[in-house]
C-alpha cells in the first residue's frame, strides 16, 4: 500500500534492488515503486533504477538517490555490479557500476576495480600503461594505505609489473613485506621468496594452510 502523508509517499517495501529483470506480473509493484521514487524515497529510487529502468535512466535514478543518501546508493551500485559480473560478457557493464560506486568513495568498489583491471591486464585485454590501469593504481594506493591485505598485495603487484606506474622493485618489496608483517599474507610471502629471493619465513606464514594453493597464486599473477 502507499500511504500519503503531506506531500510525501511512504512505501514500506522489500528492496529487491539487484534483480536485473522485472516480471510482467510485477506491474502493481512497479507502480508503487515509481510513486515512492517520485516522492523522493531513496530506496525506492534504487529499486526502480535497478529493476525497472535501463542504462541512462538507471544512472539517473541512482544519481537522484545519491543526492538523497549517497551511502545507500553506493552500496546498491556495488552489489548490482557484483550480480551482473556473474553473467558472461557483462564485465564492462559491471565495471561501470563499480566506477559509479567508487565515485561515491565506496572502498569495496575500489578493490573490485583494481582486481578486475589486473585480471584484464593479465589477459592482455587492457594495457598496463592505459588510463584504466592508472586509475586502478590510484585506487590500490588508497586501499593499501588503509591497511587492507588485498590492497597491499595488489599495490605491490602494480609496482612489480609497472601497472599504472613505473616498475619499482624496492616499493614492490616494501608493500609485500607490509602485507606479510601486518596481515600475514601468504601471497606476499610467496612473491618475496620466489620473485625477489628476499628472506621471508614463508612456512611460518603458510602454516601448511590447505587454502594456500599454486592455482591461487597463478590466478593472482595472471
Amino acid at each position: 500500500h502507499i500511504i500519503k502523508g503531506g506531500s510525501k509517499f511512504i512505501a514500506p517495501m522489500r528492496l529487491c534492488a539487484f534483480d536485473t529483470e522485472a516480471e510482467e506480473s510485477d506491474t502493481e509493484e512497479k507502480d508503487i515503486c515509481k510513486a515512492a521514487a517520485d516522492a523522493g524515497y531513496p530506496r525506492a529510487m534504487l529499486e526502480y533504477g535497478c529493476k525497472y529502468s535501463k542504462d541512462v535512466e538507471t544512472r539517473s535514478w541512482f544519481e537522484k538517490a545519491a543526492r538523497c543518501h549517497a551511502p545507500v546508493s553506493a552500496h546498491a551500485l556495488f552489489k548490482h555490479g557484483e550480480e551482473i559480473i556473474k553473467i558472461p560478457g557483462k564485465l564492462i557493464a559491471a565495471k561501470k557500476k563499480f566506477k559509479m560506486a567508487a565515485d561515491l568513495k565506496y572502498i569495496p568498489a575500489y578493490i573490485s576495480i583494481v582486481r578486475y583491471t589486473l585480471a584484464s591486464i593479465a589477459k592482455k585485454e587492457v594495457d598496463g600503461t592505459s588510463e584504466e590501469a592508472k586509475t586502478a593504481f590510484g585506487y590500490a594506493k588508497v586501499v593499501a594505505e588503509l591497511g587492507d591485505c588485498g590492497g597491499m598485495e595488489m599495490f605491490a603487484l602494480c609496482f612489480e609489473n609497472g601497472i599504472g606506474c613505473e616498475k619499482n622493485r624496492e616499493k614492490a618489496i616494501m608493500w609485500y613485506k607490509r602485507a606479510v608483517d601486518e596481515a600475514s599474507s601468504k601471497f606476499a610471502a610467496f612473491r618475496l621468496s620466489s620473485k625477489y629471493n628476499v628472506p621471508s619465513d614463508v612456512q611460518k606464514v603458510i602454516r601448511n594452510d590447505i587454502e594456500f594453493s599454486l592455482l591461487e597464486i597463478a590466478a593472482f599473477c595472471g
